[in-house]
């Protein structure tokens, strides 16, 4: 995502952020006429975020080429998780618009703890967790 500066359409530079317990501040700054703006997020979308393995900021040197096909691929055949059908029932119940957020969020968690497959308890666990 890049934010674009609505007077001269010039991509907004990361300026300065602030991690909190369950806040982060961001400041971007416009490289060409100066203007700025700020943004907070709520601790809930910090949980997000962070489960999501979102960086502030991006890379200071682009990706290498195909990089991010190429992990990709390999974590899908690598640890390939599966949602049982009361836990994919659970997860139509979620806004579309955060559905695919949610299914990631969940998906890392159970990575982390080494679970495999996804039932109501994993979705249950992961969401007091966040």
């Amino acid at each position: 995502m890049k934010f674009l500066c609505t007077r001269c359409d010039e991509v907004m530079k990361l300026a300065g952020a602030q991690a909190g317990d369950d806040t982060v501040g961001l400041t971007f700054s416009c490289p060409k006429c100066g203007g700025s703006f700020a943004m907070l997020t709520n601790p809930a979308e910090t949980t997000l975020v962070k489960g999501l393995g979102v960086q502030v900021g991006g890379r200071s040197e682009p990706a290498p080429l195909m990089e991010v096909i190429q992990s990709s691929v390999a974590r899908d055949t690598e640890n390939q998780i599966t949602w049982d059908p009361g836990a994919e029932t659970r997860l139509a119940n979620v806004p579309p618009f955060a559905r695919p957020m949610a299914r990631k969020a969940i998906e890392r968690f159970a990575e982390s703890k080494g679970i495999r497959t996804i039932t109501a308890a994993v979705m249950d666990e992961a969401r007091a967790l966040m």
